[in-house]
């Protein structure tokens, strides 16, 4: 499903007599509220920068530029989502509902990275600050830089994606201009969407352009990791701490962190909302429809909520044409009993808080013990079940085999993970964070212990020797 929304084709013939006139361009001091532009609309407003920016991949004039800050520095981030190589351009959400005065737009991100990284390491080495398991505290939001936390995420991974594609060290994602020329020649001219698409790859050309010279600008101290939040998987596409910064600023209150934030995530797990006694409903339904089944009727019940009260927290427009009639017609009565069930939610998925943005370990709610054993080949293997089920190292692979079945090869298991950052704590225990943010250490008897970020401590007892006869 698209964005949707209404376009006010008075600012939009502005907008062209502007760039025929060659008139500057100014960039408005209201935010956008929603992501609009689909369509021929889309194709109407991104005509007049195409004559400003013949090959944005190539180059960008100072006209460019200006243009599209015209166009971007004002626009909430999340309105471009399918400008992320990494997905296709063609990617674009489900229809989401935007903050209306609390969204992050592009200015709050590029204005001055500098002073928006040193505000939130000020913030993450205030104890205050950190919050535990379970907790949400809002009134901490201004003290604690929630919303900053929130817009250094966005920052990191904006940039950290798209300098990665002109970074000549990194073979998959080197010339970024060439991704482009294949994507443009894929487009297919028999499609009935052909001139839709052609539209969306312009404005992703375009607006990842614009990306490319904001990020270049920016300071690389002002995208350096923060050491005291959790550090980024290897397995993302970009190294950043994105997820981490959204959870931490959604349980310091941020209504964008809570409400929109979570769309982006590579951890969509609960941000201690369900934990929070007596939520603005609006906000809570809108954070838990996209965990849920349920999710557009919890949309429902979040825009019957917001509109009821005197002060509205989204902008509801374009609800009722992003989704079909028959899927409005299914989700209202569900809506009906989702308001008038209250908080907590009723039905769909029941998650914990399993999101956890700092480096320390959460708290151990259950264990777990796996065995390990030396086979008469010398080589060590993880028992992982009851029924016997074996896991090892051999050659620089990783083997795995269940008693009367065949030894078969896996490519990644938790023996083999890489380890991402090392350190000897306070009490002069060596801990690592391995590759998934998951933090180890070590008994004096060589018994290992983690804590993934849902509660569950392994304990990975030592060898036992092998009995061969």
């Amino acid at each position: 499903m698209m964005f949707t929304g209404n376009v006010c084709l008075i600012l939009r013939l502005m907008f062209w007599l502007g760039v025929v006139s060659g008139a500057t361009f100014a960039i408005a001091e209201e935010r956008q509220a929603a992501c609009d532009d689909t369509g021929t609309a889309l194709a109407a407003a991104i005509e007049p920068l195409k004559a400003l920016c013949p090959s944005p991949s190539s180059g960008i004039s100072p006209e460019c530029i200006e243009a599209l800050d015209a166009r971007y520095w004002n626009r909430p981030v999340q309105c471009n989502l399918h400008s992320n190589l990494s997905e296709g351009f063609r990617y674009r959400p489900q229809w989401w509902p935007q903050p209306r005065n609390d969204t992050v737009v592009w200015r709050q991100v590029f204005e001055d990275p500098l002073a928006l990284r040193r505000e939130v390491e000020t913030a993450t080495r205030d104890p205050a600050c950190r919050l535990r398991e379970g907790q949400i505290r809002p009134d901490l939001r201004a003290a604690c830089k929630a919303d900053s936390m929130a817009r250094l995420g966005v920052l990191q991974r904006a940039c950290r994606r798209v300098l990665d594609r002109e970074d000549e060290t990194n073979p998959y994602f080197a010339g970024w201009q060439a991704e482009w020329d294949e994507w443009r020649e894929a487009i297919d001219e028999t499609e009935d969407d052909y001139w839709q698409q052609v539209a969306e790859f312009d404005e992703s050309e375009l607006h990842f352009a614009w990306l490319m010279t904001k990020c270049r600008a920016v300071p690389r101290s002002a995208l350096a990791l923060l050491d005291l939040v959790r550090p980024p998987s290897i397995f993302r596409a970009s190294h950043d701490q994105r997820d981490e910064l959204v959870a931490a600023a959604g349980r310091l209150g941020s209504v964008w962190a809570i409400g929109v934030g979570v769309l982006s995530s590579w951890d969509r797990g609960d941000v201690a909302v369900r934990t929070w006694r007596s939520p603005p409903l609006p906000l809570a339904y809108v954070h838990w429809a996209m965990r849920t089944r349920d999710g557009l009727a919890y949309l429902l019940a979040a825009r019957g909520e917001d509109l009821a009260g005197d002060a509205p927290l989204f902008d509801w427009r374009g609800l009722e044409s992003a989704f079909t009639a028959e899927q409005l017609r299914a989700a209202r009565p569900v809506a009906r009993t989702i308001r008038a069930h209250g908080w907590p939610p009723c039905g769909g998925a029941q998650l914990g808080d399993s999101t956890w943005p700092w480096m320390d370990q959460p708290t151990a709610l259950r264990t777990k013990v796996l065995r390990r054993r030396i086979d008469e080949d010398g080589n060590i293997r993880w028992i992982l079940n009851e029924d016997g089920a074996e896991m090892w190292l051999k050659d620089g692979l990783t083997y795995s085999a269940t008693p009367g079945e065949v030894t078969y090869i896996t490519y990644h298991s938790r023996m083999s993970m890489a380890t991402l950052r090392r350190w000897t704590d306070a009490d002069g225990t060596e801990r690592w964070i391995d590759e998934t943010g998951d933090e180890h250490w070590l008994d004096p008897d060589g018994t290992e212990h983690w804590i993934e970020l849902d509660g569950t401590e392994w304990i990975l007892l030592p060898p036992e020797p092998s009995h061969v006869e």
